[in-house]
């Protein structure tokens, strides 16, 4: 049983490892979007970087749901070993993390249309956490 657990738990750590280390792909696609300012711009935002990222999109997607599901298995292990006393919660104190969910964004309608391009995402340059402003490259001015 301990064996088990200790599996599990190993199976979490590491899927969760996996989500942190792409966070900078959906970070940089949130970061983005703030550039657009139509609806035209952010659904051709979504669908250059879904070229891009869409893999990587999918696969966290993957990894929240087992992260979910190996959740539910180590709470019914806690279950099968330890019976809740009166007044307790069933699952034992584990906490159902809804950042792991499969929560899309709502996107508003921006009714304002204009024919300007949407920003393309950037390139990695495998300066992780390095904005244009911190590197002195040209940056777009609304106009």
């Amino acid at each position: 049983m301990e064996e088990t657990r200790e599996r599990i738990i190993g199976e979490i750590t590491a899927l969760k490892m996996l989500l942190r280390d792409t966070d900078y792909e959906v970070t940089k696609y949130a970061e983005g979007l703030t550039a657009c300012t139509t609806q035209k711009q952010i659904e051709a935002y979504r669908e250059a970087f879904m070229e891009q990222y869409g893999e990587v999109i999918e696969n966290r997607k993957a990894w929240r749901a087992k992260i979910n599901e190996l959740e539910d298995e180590l709470a019914a292990l806690d279950d099968e070993d330890t019976p809740a006393p009166d007044g307790e919660p069933e699952n034992n104190g584990y906490i159902d993390y809804p950042e792991y969910a499969d929560n899309g964004a709502d996107i508003p309608d921006l009714t304002e249309e204009d024919d300007t391009e949407a920003p393309a995402p950037a390139e990695d340059d495998g300066a992780e956490g390095t904005t244009e402003a911190e590197t002195g490259e040209d940056q777009e001015q609304p106009e």
